[in-house]
Parts: C-alpha cells; sequence; structure tokens
C-alpha cells in the first residue's frame, strides 16, 4: 500500500511557539499559524532588542573610561536615529548640572527654562521617555528641532537625565529602538557608576596604605623615642660627673689649666642644653591635647633648635625672620610641630643636593602668615600637581590649618624654588 501525502506543515522550534501558545483568537481558540506570523513576528523582536543590548554590552564590557562609554552610546545612537547632540544631566538638591561632558549653551537654556517652568520632578516620578519642542527656546511655533529626554532613576535615588536633540520627531515612531535606547542608555550609566566607585575605592585603597605606612614609621619612631629616653637619662648622668669633675680639678689643682676645664665645661653644656630641648620637645608631643594661647614665634625656634643639627648635616642652610611681638594664636603646640615637622618634610623632598630654607613670619590685617620658602623645585608642590587628598603630608597640614580655620597655599616652579604659606586667623568663630 502507498501513502500519498499531498498537505505538508512546518513547524516553529518550541521556544518560539511560547508566545504564540499564550494567544487565542476571538472565538476564544488558539489559532494556529505554522509557518509563523505576527505573534511569532512579535517574539522576535523582542529578542531582537534584548539581543542589541546583550551586544552593547559585550562592547563596553572591557572599556574604563566613561567618554568612551559615552562614545560607543553615541555611535549607537548614529545607527538608528538622527540627532544633532546629546547630552547627560544629574541632578544635585534643587537643580540640574551637566554631568560626564560639556553642554552646549543652547541645551543648558532648554534645561534650566524646563526646570523653571515644568518640574523634571514629574518627569522623574514617571520616568517615562519625552519629546519637546525646541520651540520652547526660541519661541518660534513651528520648530523643526525636538528634545528627546530620557530620565533615568537609579538604585542609589540619583537621578540622571539625557537629552537628544533631534532635527524631526520622525525619528522615533518605532518604539522597539526607544527600547533599545532606553534599556542601552540604563546599561550605560551603570557601567559609568561602577567605574566610579570602583575609582573611590581604589582611592581609598591607597590612601588607607599610606597611612598604615606611615603608623608603621610612627610606631618606630615612637619606640626610638622610649629608647632615647633612656639613653637621655644615661647621658645625663656622667655629663654631672664631667661638670663636678672639673669643678674638684679646678677648685684643688691651682696648676691645672684653665682654659681646657673652661673648653670641657662649655662642651657640656653643649649637650646638655641639646638634651634638654629634645626631652622640652617630646613632652610637648606627649601632653594631652588642650587648646590654648601659642606663640608661633617661640615654638618655631624651639623646632628648629632640635632640626639644626639636622639641616647642617643634609647641608641645608636655614634663615628665621620672624617679626617679633606676634600675638599668639589658640592652638596646641603638638599641632604646630606637626606642621613644621611636615612643612620641613616636604622642604626636604630631596636631601642629596641640599639647599637653602627661609622662613618668615608677618602679622597683616587680623592674620598670622607663615611662609616656608626653599631653593628646590619639587615638582609634587606644583600648583598643578599639588592635590591634598594625595600626599600625605600636605594632607596633615591641610586638615591642621582646617582646624585652625586657616589657609594653606602651596607652590613650586624651577624658576623661584618652592613656597608653603599659611595663614593663621587671629578672629575666630565661637564655637569652633
Amino acid at each position: 500500500m502507498r501513502v500519498i501525502k499531498k498537505q505538508t506543515l512546518s513547524y516553529e522550534p518550541f521556544h518560539k511557539s511560547l508566545p504564540y501558545l499564550t494567544k487565542e483568537n476571538d472565538g476564544g481558540l488558539r489559532d494556529y499559524d505554522y509557518h509563523g506570523g505576527e505573534y511569532f513576528s512579535e517574539a522576535r523582536n523582542s529578542t531582537s532588542k534584548l539581543q542589541q543590548a546583550l551586544d552593547f554590552e559585550r562592547t563596553i564590557a572591557s572599556l574604563k573610561s566613561p567618554d568612551l562609554i559615552v562614545h560607543q552610546f553615541e555611535m549607537l545612537l548614529k545607527r538608528m536615529i538622527r540627532y544633532k547632540e546629546i547630552n547627560f544631566f544629574i541632578q544635585k538638591d534643587k537643580s540640574i548640572i551637566p554631568y560626564l561632558k560639556q553642554v552646549s549653551d543652547r541645551t543648558k537654556l532648554f534645561i534650566d527654562r524646563t526646570f523653571s517652568v515644568e518640574s523634571l520632578n514629574k518627569i522623574f516620578s514617571a520616568c517615562v521617555p519625552k519629546l519637546m519642542n525646541d520651540s520652547f527656546i526660541n519661541n518660534i511655533d513651528e520648530s523643526k528641532s525636538f528634545y528627546f529626554i530620557l530620565p533615568v532613576l537609579e538604585d542609589n535615588n540619583d537621578r540622571k537625565l539625557c537629552t537628544i536633540l533631534m532635527p524631526s520627531n520622525k525619528n522615533l515612531d518605532d518604539q522597539d529602538e526607544v527600547d533599545v535606547i532606553r534599556l542601552c542608555l540604563q546599561i550605560s550609566l551603570s557601567k559609568i557608576e561602577f567605574l566610579s566607585k570602583q575609582e573611590e575605592l581604589n582611592k581609598s585603597l591607597n590612601e588607607m596604605q599610606t597611612y598604615q605606612t606611615k603608623l608603621a614609621n610612627d610606631y618606630k619612631l615612637s619606640a626610638i623615642g622610649e629608647l632615647t629616653s633612656g639613653i637621655v637619662e644615661e647621658i645625663l648622668s656622667p655629663l654631672q660627673v664631667i661638670l663636678s669633675t672639673t669643678e674638684f680639678i679646678r677648685n684643688e689643682n691651682a696648676l691645672s689649666d684653665v682654659d681646657a676645664l673652661d673648653t670641657i665645661n662649655n662642651q657640656v653644656k653643649k649637650v646638655e642644653t641639646a638634651i634638654n630641648n629634645l626631652v622640652k620637645f617630646a613632652g610637648n608631643n606627649n601632653s594631652k591635647f588642650k587648646v590654648q594661647p601659642c606663640g608661633i614665634n617661640e615654638l618655631l625656634r624651639e623646632f628648629y633648635t632640635v632640626v639644626s643639627s639636622s639641616l647642617k648635616n643634609d647641608n641645608y642652610e636655614c634663615i628665621l625672620d620672624l617679626e617679633e611681638e606676634l600675638p599668639p594664636v589658640l592652638s596646641q603646640p603638638n599641632a604646630i610641630h606637626q606642621l613644621f615637622t611636615n612643612i620641613f618634610t616636604l622642604l626636604r623632598k630631596d636631601k642629596s643636593q641640599g639647599g637653602g630654607i627661609f622662613i618668615q613670619t608677618r602679622f597683616k590685617e587680623e592674620k598670622i602668615i607663615v611662609r616656608a620658602l626653599t631653593t628646590d623645585y619639587i615638582e609634587e608642590l606644583n600648583s598643578e600637581n599639588a592635590k591634598t587628598d594625595q600626599d600625605v603630608g600636605l594632607k596633615i597640614i591641610n586638615n591642621i590649618m582646617t582646624m585652625h580655620e586657616g589657609k594653606l597655599f602651596v607652590d613650586s616652579n624651577k624658576a623661584k624654588g618652592t613656597m608653603i604659606i599659611l595663614t593663621f586667623p587671629i578672629r575666630r568663630r565661637i564655637g569652633r
């Protein structure tokens, strides 16, 4: 027996037939269309939109710059619609400010006027794209330009806005293209936000490592300080014995060499003075924090006495030009010592060459001004490179000056050397 089949049917794959199986015709029965049709076409369109978004996400996955991500988004738009310019904004408090790139005056004026006439809160609340005629700016009834506004409300409640200036509103007849643009915009902004958070995290990690290194050095210095305090007592005792012995020899032996004995006494007193200054400096650093009137000149002279031998060993000449009778500032000796310590550390970045350091204090317009100058050029302190959030020493100085409601200025160039200026206000706010 032979079977002759005159009817042939082709079937869609199961995953493509799922949208079709959920649809019914007017009679309540499923309308079978084995060759595909509008239902399968709808599924294909959804798949196509998803595929475009996935392709775009793969394209920007390896990018590390927000500018490159914005460029890829602009390239995507060029393949889909005609537009004149694209801009991004972010809402801060009650204002809309440019985000990611420079904004043209035309678009900025449009946003400012839109925000004042029609509140953008409604746009963010609805979170639906909106098309607006450019006649809002030009006051022309038949404007040929349109702004397509895409609001984006992120998980962290940041409100961002994308504006696309287009020559015609016919570019947005295809709702599928609008959905793809919105999806790719969300992907782009999420990627940029991720890069921003990653940069902040790396910055925090670098800062933490810097402070950990400084803390380790402080522990070492603390251990050296404890060791030094014991050595100081061991040194002072023999010095007293030497002084007593020289006085005994002077009184008991009339034929002794008086000049030699005087030389011994003078040298012993120099050692004793240096040790007393060191003990006094350490005592100030170990004191509890207590705000009190502090004389900048007196603390500077004390600090210079301690570091003068170190400056000479590094072949640095230091000159002090201190204005007499400066009024005191409300501070704490330890804070002022920290300022001078970090300033001298910055000014002696390159100890191998030596140089000159000039310290000046002046009182002018109810402010005490401390200028620290050096002949060395320090690239890190150039006004274009100096950032108080990168260099630990600068950050410490800036924090202490902020505590005093003062100001810090740093600059360095090859022709004039390096300059650090501290400004202490005499009058401060009550409660600070």
